[in-house]
């Protein structure tokens, strides 16, 4: 008897003693814990285990909003002892007094474990948010976790819980309340209750499509209809591009690229959107009709897009490649496909090839008014296309002749053969030359309508990157004069090869360019298609902050905002300046920085709060919503470290 009360006190006081960082620990009672997260924490498995005594005392989920916007928080369930099943979660109406947020607009969900078949996160991370519980949450060891940092050396059955609200239009501003039911039958936990909590502020931020801020997403059409196994191009397909397309709105991407040769640099698509068909002359005809269909679903989803990035060319590739990405050709006699090699871009032959099916795709485009949005792209390491082939898409498309650009430097036009056929580039990516933040650096961007000047933010966005760098991308790339990154991977998803098993990995690219350098799926395959993911919603959220930044910019340019309010605006965003000043400390006499997010995180809801609500004054002030930044004029402005050769830490 005495040895099994020794060993029973031996028990607790080790249980006691199990550390969980930021959170007070009691005696383990041997059942599901729930925990409160920090704001915004990334939370990785075994972050928090062993007994929380103060379950009774957790404190709300709290989210500060504006109208129109989407917001989230989260809680955690963990549990030492056993599986977690049949876990349950509802969300209640959010009431202010009268006024009410329904339940509907509250949605819960429940961030799945990455593993390889669905992410390229980590497996310690959290990805797809899944609207249904798993039946079964099993003890894992964070011990067997390639990468994990961790000074837990036992087993835990480990779940967040996401609360996720849609601010509605016309919600009244104010405080609303509402609650969190969580039950779980085993092990056994009575339904316990998490205040939900959510300030409205009285502005109301743009739909997804008038963002002022532009992100460029890319997407692999053809991943979604082989991970689902739906016939390519089929009405289901297209269904599924077109949920894409939406998800990747939210996050500022208006951008569609039209695949119009297969094995595009940095995409790798084995598919095209144009198919040539081998006549008996040796000329070609084609066939547009998925190109039509893909029109159709982008003007039916997102409405016009900007930009529309035709992709065709590139320089021929070292060591990788001899020979342009290949047209896809129908044999009408055998009825097969087959990849056959383009004319070198540039020549008559070239011009013959092509000149048929830009001039139909811009009559299409032209009937859509969305011509004025479209441009040839060209990608390399760095560089732009030969004044040649420059002349032969003027040629080509007269006056309307634009482009679009992702290459390490910058270009805003290209050079033609001739001074008159010099070209316009339409969106503008860079690797080296996004420059260093300025003090409050939108006010020296552009933000045109017709242009795109974006960057990569490259280490910025990974799938491994903690949520509160992905957060604050959107205002960093603005505080540099950037209208935004470009790329976003959406869904490069992993994807086993038939013949191996293996999972399929992303082209890296000899240009070091492209989703396989950055982000490759903002977005998870749900049951039905695609999902959001945790770095998803961080990076709304960071967009949704920078569009308040814009939007008080504007009325401070506009000349309606003066006196105390212009003085508490300016105060405002000279602070959220400072702060990422702060954040990004140079370390070296070279003036490299380092991302600290302890600093951007420290009372960031509070100033998130303060932003809002001069925001709303400042619309109260303006009459509008609306962004309208004072138009800059002239061409946008070039940095002065404009260069085409890389930096001392990167190589070609």
């Amino acid at each position: 008897m005495v040895h099994r009360l020794c060993a029973l006190t031996a028990a607790l006081l080790a249980a006691i003693s199990l550390p969980v960082a930021g959170q007070e620990q009691s005696v383990n009672m041997g059942g599901v814990q729930v925990w409160n997260a920090d704001y915004w924490q990334t939370v990785q498995i075994g972050d928090f285990y062993g007994p929380n005594f103060k379950v009774k005392e957790l404190k709300p989920i709290s989210l500060v909003g504006v109208r129109n916007g989407t917001f989230s928080g989260f809680i955690v369930l963990a549990n030492g002892n056993a599986a977690i099943t049949n876990l349950k979660a509802t969300a209640s109406e959010l009431v202010n007094g009268d006024k009410k947020i329904p339940a509907d607009l509250v949605k819960v969900r429940y961030p799945e474990p990455a593993v390889p078949e669905k992410s390229w996160a980590p497996a310690y991370r959290f990805d797809g948010l899944l609207d249904s519980p798993p039946e079964e949450i099993p003890i894992v060891n964070p011990k067997e976790m390639r990468g994990l940092k961790t000074k837990l050396d036992q087993p835990v059955a480990f779940q967040p819980v996401w609360v996720t609200v849609k601010v509605p239009k016309d919600a009244a501003p104010g405080d609303y309340t509402g609650k969190l039911t969580i039950k779980v039958d085993n092990p056994a936990l009575d339904p316990l209750e998490v205040a939900v909590k959510l300030k409205v502020h009285d502005w109301q931020v743009a739909d997804p499509k008038d963002f002022t801020i532009k992100h460029n997403g890319w997407l692999l059409l053809e991943r979604q209809a082989d991970y689902y196994k739906v016939s390519r191009w089929s009405d289901k397909h297209f269904d599924l591009i077109g949920k894409t397309l939406l998800m990747m709105q939210e996050l500022g991407s208006r951008q569609v690229q039209v695949n119009l040769v297969g094995g595009y640099p940095s995409i790798a698509n084995d598919d095209a959107m144009v198919t040539f068909i081998k006549q008996k002359d040796g000329t070609y005809k084609h066939d547009l009709a998925r190109f039509d269909k893909y029109m159709d679903v982008v003007a039916k989803t997102i409405g016009k897009p900007f930009p529309i990035r035709l992709n065709m060319w590139t320089v021929p590739r070292k060591n990788l490649a001899t020979v342009l990405p290949p047209i896809k050709v129908l044999d009408p006699e055998t009825n097969k496909v087959e990849d056959v090699d383009q004319p070198a871009v540039g020549t008559e032959e070239a011009y013959k090839l092509w000149k048929p099916v830009l001039d139909e795709i811009k009559a299409k485009l032209e009937k859509r008014g969305w011509f004025d949005a479209t441009g040839t792209n060209w990608i390399e390491y760095c560089g732009g296309p030969t004044p040649a082939v420059v002349s032969m898409m003027k040629r080509i498309w007269g006056d309307g002749a634009k482009w679009t650009d992702t290459d390490h430097g910058r270009r805003y036009a290209f050079a033609g053969l001739t001074p008159e056929d010099s070209t316009r580039v339409l969106s503008t990516s860079t690797v080296w030359n996004e420059g260093d933040f300025q003090p409050r650096g939108y006010r020296n961007g552009s933000f045109k309508a017709d242009i795109a000047v974006v960057g990569h933010a490259r280490g910025r966005h990974r799938e491994w990157s903690p949520l509160w760098d992905i957060r604050a991308i959107s205002e960093e790339q603005i505080m540099k004069g950037e209208d935004g990154v470009d790329p976003l991977g959406g869904d490069f998803w992993p994807i086993k090869d038939p013949a191996s098993g293996r999972i399929i990995g992303l082209e890296w690219a000899a240009f070091a360019l492209g989703p396989g350098n950055c982000t490759k799926a903002f977005l998870a395959p749900g049951p039905d298609g695609p999902i959001a993911t945790e770095r998803f919603e961080a990076f709304r959220e960071g967009v949704q902050i920078a569009e308040a930044i814009l939007f008080i910019q504007g009325g401070l340019d506009g000349g309606k905002v003066s006196g105390d309010l212009a003085a508490r605006a300016n105060k405002v965003l000279d602070a959220r300046s400072q702060n990422i000043f702060d954040s990004w400390p140079k370390y070296d006499d070279y003036g490299h920085r380092k991302f600290v997010k302890e600093t951007y995180a420290k009372d960031a809801q509070a100033r998130e709060g303060e932003l809002f609500a001069v925001a709303a004054e400042v619309a109260k002030a303006t009459g509008s919503h609306a962004t309208a930044l004072k138009a800059k004029s002239g061409p946008p402005p070039v940095p002065a470290t404009l260069s085409d050769k890389p930096p001392a830490a990167e190589k070609p």
